[in-house]
């Protein structure tokens, strides 16, 4: 499990800035219960300690399809028996690909609820997507590491706006750097209608 109230000492904003992004987070998230952008990406440099935002709001990062089904579950006790049920099913779930996970354990659970339509919306947090590698794949040479680290990062991409596409009551936050392969993504024309992005400085965000 991943879990910001590990971390120690706590990663420290510059002064002043965390509230001014904070601020325009919430401004943004207490929207979603209307049409609109369910998918924000925040991105800074290193060293502007993103994640200090996380300790703030509350949120857990969350990275892969079982933490958040898992955090899902947490939140909404409503899943659990969905969730139980899509195991049992299929034992070996664990070791399937993340899509069809994905959809076992998250979307087929969701769309079994009767009060899916009334539900209040859920802030999943995805914190430091540069940093996400492919652990399956323990490659020694440095360029085939660095192409599998953006395929792994994309994927995840894709798994978000999968997610999305099925009208959950999720949005997502993603903060990380603002690496080439996932701007060109996200800026992509099958993510614009539901993206969103902003740039993290020490003045605050634009």
């Amino acid at each position: 499990m991943h879990d910001s109230d590990e971390r120690y000492p706590p990663p420290i904003c510059h002064p002043g800035t965390r509230e001014v992004v904070i601020v325009r987070i919430m401004d943004w998230y207490g929207y979603q219960t209307q049409p609109g952008k369910p998918i924000m990406w925040v991105h800074a440099p290193a060293g502007y300690a993103r994640s200090a935002l996380l300790s703030i709001s509350g949120g857990r990062p969350l990275s892969e399809t079982i933490t958040i089904a898992y955090q899902l579950a947490a939140s909404i006790p409503e899943l659990i028996r969905h969730i139980d049920k899509a195991i049992k099913r299929n034992p070996m779930i664990l070791r399937k690909a993340l899509e069809f996970q994905l959809m076992k354990l998250i979307v087929e659970p969701f769309k079994a609820l009767v009060n899916l339509e009334g539900m209040p919306n859920r802030l999943v947090i995805v914190d430091g997507l540069d940093e996400c590698i492919n652990s399956n794949q323990e490659c020694r040479v440095e360029k085939q590491y660095a192409e599998d680290q953006e395929k792994a990062q994309i994927r995840i991409l894709d798994l978000i706006h999968t997610l999305q596409s099925h009208r959950l009551p999720l949005s997502f936050l993603i903060l990380s750097r603002p690496e080439a392969w996932i701007k060109q993504h996200i800026q992509s024309a099958s993510f614009e209608e539901s993206w969103r992005w902003w740039t993290y400085t020490r003045s605050g965000i634009i």
